[in-house]
């Protein structure tokens, strides 16, 4: 049985302040910022090379699985020739369907108020507790031309 591969994905950024000692580390496709320490750094430096999480608790203080789980989780860690875009291509086609079956929006609503163009959207995500809402509000409507 072949124990489970990670490496550091190419597409972390990191974005460093030599000042607090502290980094922010984000995904370039899917996001997911983190802050974490020159500890933190370290650790993922571990992941250059494909590296197996047995391999990486021998150099550890602690048991590093919860870590490396968490970092896997949102794609800093990924398995050797996994291929990034062409997953994402895929749970964008995926969510697209959805979208399209009417199976990932609840409802939608639109309110537009007469003193100024404002328009209030709802969006209800069914696989999401939250509730989107977002707010324009821009030019007062232009008073009409009654002659």
């Amino acid at each position: 049985m072949e124990k489970q591969r990670y490496q550091l994905s190419p597409n972390i950024r990191i974005l460093s302040d030599s000042e607090s000692e502290m980094a922010m580390i984000y995904h370039s496709l899917y996001g997911n910022p983190r802050i974490v320490n020159l500890e933190g750094l370290r650790f993922l430096d571990l992941f250059k090379q494909p590296v197996t999480a047995e391999e990486i608790s021998e150099i550890c203080d602690e048991d590093p699985g919860d870590i490396i789980r968490e970092f896997a989780k949102i794609f800093f860690l990924i398995e050797p020739g996994f291929n990034e875009k062409e997953f994402l291509c895929e749970q964008k086609g995926h969510h697209l369907s959805n979208v399209s079956a009417g199976q990932t929006i609840d409802r939608m609503g639109l309110a537009i108020s007469d003193s100024a163009i404002s328009a209030v959207l709802t969006v209800s995500i069914s696989n999401h507790p939250a509730t989107v809402v977002r707010r324009f509000q821009s030019i007062r409507s232009r008073p009409s031309n009654s002659t």
